[in-house]
């Protein structure tokens, strides 16, 4: 059995509002099927944040609908799909029912019952062929309740240990129904044998009174022979050769921040639970899971050689500019699994251009003779104030392929936070963002700060799952 891991595909996001990525995730999604036909692959899984927002376009779902009929087509017998952070489970879950028609699975939230996440994946035959946990993000209100009056220590502690008792559960439900199937296999083989000998009046050589020697001893030796041999020609027909059965591997997902996962700046990852419970240990993971896809962060990562992120296709930010985008293949043929790294191609290139004025002015000009559509971010750090940056980059990349997306002039910010400030926008900023800086403005101390940002994050993620 062979598995595509894949993830936050966040389909729908633009880059700073000011730049439709549609092109580039459709492109992907050609891709993505071309990558399916080639590797012979038998389950594609997506751990979560399949949309930016939980109200996607009609475009978006269009590309989303699109690509998972055509999945088929490649050979691909099963799709495993669960939510994310930024996906709606009410949208995901509503055409459920439709497109397990097609053996797309899809796991928008938690249940209540932990067996609906344990989904057993069948081949060609109808055999099973892997067992899948597909846990999609856990959040709060799905794991635990809040306590009134309870610490932000606490409340991260409780959060913390009611994900790992759901793993604990969904692992212990899987390694039952794998015990299951090898049973039933067991007693398949057990049955399909039979123990036949001929009966023998004693040692042919030896004579005994109730045993005389034959008198023709070579011709006795001959029939014995012989009936043993069409004994053995009935069985060869009767019984069917002992296949080794395949392993059935344990599969889990996840679209959390698990300790080892890698994060760069601007590349929009949220944070998805309230205090210090941040990342969790990666032994919430029970040794059950023969590998573990995860998702949320969007650089492609491992944790450990079976648990990893596969991270996002196309960069989310400048952050990730020189960051190679990958997909990960699984092939379980042998006890051990065999990961392959499939790199995706660069669909449009984005590059952060960070120096003095010299430095900008030489990159710019070497984008601009190569004749590249690039997508630029230009920071000047240089030590001389540069009033008119924007201006000068502008003028530099008029009539070319280079689009100048995002300015930061360091040596040069305004100090009122307005949307028509050149230097640094409200486009740029996402609301924690400007949280941050409205707090800095305001001179809170740090205790009350945090305890502000904690409140203030809870109010966001609340606003979003509602």
């Amino acid at each position: 059995m062979k598995l595509l891991h894949t993830s936050d595909w966040h389909l729908g996001r633009s880059l700073y509002s000011k730049k439709d990525r549609q092109e580039e995730q459709a492109a992907f999604l050609n891709w993505l099927l071309t990558a399916l036909k080639a590797n012979t692959v038998d389950l594609l899984i997506v751990a979560g944040d399949i949309f930016d927002t939980n109200t996607p376009s009609n475009s978006s779902q269009k590309m989303y609908y699109d690509f998972l009929l055509k999945v088929r087509d490649t050979g691909c017998q099963n799709v495993i799909l669960v939510g994310g952070n930024h996906d709606s489970p009410g949208f995901l879950n509503a055409p459920k029912e439709i497109l397990a028609a097609i053996n797309v699975c899809v796991i928008g939230n938690a249940s209540e019952n932990p067996e609906d996440e344990v989904i057993v994946v069948r081949d060609k035959e109808d055999n099973p062929s892997a067992i899948v946990c597909a846990v999609p993000f856990l959040r709060e209100r799905d794991v635990s309740r809040f306590t009134e009056g309870e610490s932000y220590s606490d409340r991260s502690k409780r959060i913390a240990e009611n994900i790992r008792k759901h793993y604990e559960k969904v692992a212990e439900i899987a390694d039952n129904s794998k015990r299951g199937f090898q049973a039933n296999e067991e007693m398949n083989i057990e049955g399909c044998g039979r123990d036949v000998r001929v009966p023998s009046e004693g040692p042919p050589n030896k004579k005994t009174k109730s045993n005389p020697m034959p008198k023709d001893i070579t011709r006795s030796l001959f029939f014995e022979t012989e009936i043993q041999e069409t004994i053995r020609d009935v069985d060869n027909q009767m019984i069917p050769p002992v296949v080794k059965q395949p392993k059935i591997p344990v599969i889990a997902t996840g679209h959390l921040s698990v300790a080892g996962g890698k994060k760069v700046e601007d590349d929009g990852v949220r944070d998805i639970y309230i205090g210090n419970i941040e990342c969790v240990g990666n032994e919430i993971f029970s040794p059950v899971f023969d590998y573990v896809a995860l998702g949320h962060y969007h650089i492609a990562s491992v944790i450990e050689r079976n648990v990893r992120y596969s991270g996002s296709p196309i960069p989310m930010g400048f952050g990730e500019a020189n960051k190679k985008k990958s997909v990960f293949i699984v092939d379980f043929a042998e006890d051990i699994p065999e990961i392959t790294t499939i790199e995706i191609p660069v669909f449009q290139k984005i590059e952060s251009i960070r120096g003095d004025k010299s430095y900008i002015h030489n990159r710019l000009d070497e984008l601009i003779k190569s004749g590249s559509s690039v997508w630029v971010e230009i920071i000047y750090d240089g030590e001389d104030v540069f009033p008119d940056l924007t201006s000068y980059v502008n003028e530099m990349v008029a009539q070319t392929k280079i689009d100048i997306i995002k300015i930061q002039n360091r040596q040069y910010q305004d100090e009122v936070l307005t949307q028509n400030d050149n230097t640094q926008s409200l486009d740029d900023l996402d609301k924690f963002e400007v949280f941050d800086i409205l707090l800095e403005k305001n001179n809170i101390s740090t205790e009350r700060k945090e305890e502000l940002k904690n409140l203030y994050q809870e109010i966001a993620i609340l606003a979003e799952s509602s």
